[in-house]
């Protein structure tokens, strides 16, 4: 995964000290039709993550997550998703398994794979994938292991928005990008939201935020507080 973020004019970095330090930890509206968390509590080896975390999400919302290193943003994404189980409280969202994507932070090693990233991409498991391309005509045609780390997460993307789900999660998917690979999945996920215009994200992203997010939170001391 490339390290070193490039400012890009249509993505805006920012810092903490921009907001002004908020007075209280997000509180839950009546109804959240897509996502709510109350009350999670969670912890590893005696060590509390979230204390009394609530959190909710509804249909057409893209919010983005900063926080300080270590302070659960990946558990957040997969407590989420269903992947990770709180010690306790409350978890709704009526969304099936499979209507939930969640793309990690990816690791890439010098795997000796016998594929084309295009190939990759549209193997999406899915019985009528969305038709919708990321990579470039030669990108596609770029081996697996001749690519760079932003032309696989771009690969591993795309595969992701073919699946069609209703609720996407990414962990650290643009910040890690240069210029152009993150001007690539920028356009490729504003496409998607216009054909599925109900459907939600959360990113995860230490370097910036996209203009067209429709809602920035801080994860802090183990709790969520809106900014934006």
């Amino acid at each position: 995964m490339l390290q070193t973020p490039d400012k890009d004019s249509r993505l805006r970095g920012f810092e903490p000290r921009a907001f002004a330090k908020p007075r209280s930890p997000l509180q839950l509206s009546p109804s959240a039709p897509l996502l709510q968390l109350r009350e999670i509590r969670l912890g590893f080896a005696h060590q509390p993550l979230f204390a009394n975390l609530n959190f909710e999400l509804g249909p057409s919302e893209r919010v983005f997550i900063r926080g300080p290193v270590g302070a659960g943003k990946s558990s957040l994404l997969r407590l989420i998703s269903g992947d990770l189980q709180a010690d306790s409280g409350t978890r709704f969202c009526p969304l099936k398994e499979t209507e939930i994507e969640l793309l990690p932070q990816f690791r890439f090693q010098s795997q000796h794979l016998n594929f084309l990233l295009g190939e990759w991409a549209e193997s999406s498991g899915s019985e009528h994938p969305l038709q919708i391309e990321l990579l470039t005509p030669k990108q596609r045609k770029l081996a697996w292991n001749s690519a760079s780390g932003g032309e696989k997460t771009l690969c591993l993307l795309e595969a992701c928005l073919r699946r069609q789900p209703k609720l996407l999660l990414f962990d650290e998917v643009l910040g890690n990008l240069d210029s152009t690979t993150a001007a690539q999945a920028e356009e490729g996920i504003l496409e998607y939201s216009r054909r599925f215009p109900k459907s939600s994200m959360l990113l995860v992203d230490h370097h910036r935020v996209a203009d067209w997010a429709t809602g920035v939170y801080e994860l802090s001391a183990g709790q969520l507080y809106a900014v934006r």
